[in-house]
């Protein structure tokens, strides 16, 4: 059973409401949803964004890169 929406929450979720290929019954599947994405690089940073922005329930981010001073560029 899908988790219903609050008040609140289809107000926050209005815009997602009016696409018919979300509408509310993909709005409800969203909310419990659980990710895990892996790497957070330069594709992986909007795709979180838009990810948090549709209001998946749970975003899990892992990343492996190691941060040195060598490749860390520096802005003087």
């Amino acid at each position: 059973m899908l988790p219903a929406l609050s008040q609140d929450e289809i107000l926050r979720y209005s815009r997602h409401l009016m696409i018919p290929e979300v509408g509310l019954a993909g709005q409800c599947k969203l909310k419990p949803a659980s990710l895990l994405m892996v790497g957070s690089g330069g594709l992986g940073s909007p795709v979180a964004l838009y990810l948090a922005a549709a209001w998946v329930g749970h975003i899990g981010l892992v990343d492996c890169v190691i941060n040195s001073p060598i490749g860390v560029t520096y802005a003087e």
